[in-house]
């Protein structure tokens, strides 16, 4: 676990990698979990919820943990709590066109 120093804003964070699907930023006194939602084919029509947007995030909250495409790593979920439950929803990357499943 190699941290690096991103900027963020105006503000540095310490940001560890901990393998390829799931990471963690340290500011004093704030975390921020990131972690890889898993690339899946396209749906077929009526059997799962789809979120389609033209910007990402397509959902943002005041939470700790982001959700990324599995594929091209835009933020797609931001600030979502521990305690939010998004289950057997798909977002659509509007980088890369991914099919994203929630975990």
């Amino acid at each position: 676990m190699t941290p690096a120093i991103e900027k963020l804003g105006l503000l540095s964070a310490i940001f560890f990698e901990i393998d390829d699907s799931f990471a963690f930023a340290v500011q004093p006194g704030i975390y921020q979990v990131r972690q890889k939602m898993k690339v899946i084919p396209e749906p077929a029509p009526r059997t799962r919820a789809v979120i389609m947007s033209s910007v990402a995030p397509v959902i943002s909250g005041p939470g700790s943990e982001d959700f990324a495409c599995g594929n091209c790593e835009k933020l797609l979920i931001v600030g979502i709590g521990a305690s939010s439950k998004f289950t057997s929803i798909v977002v659509r990357c509007p980088g890369c066109g991914a099919f994203n499943e929630t975990p």
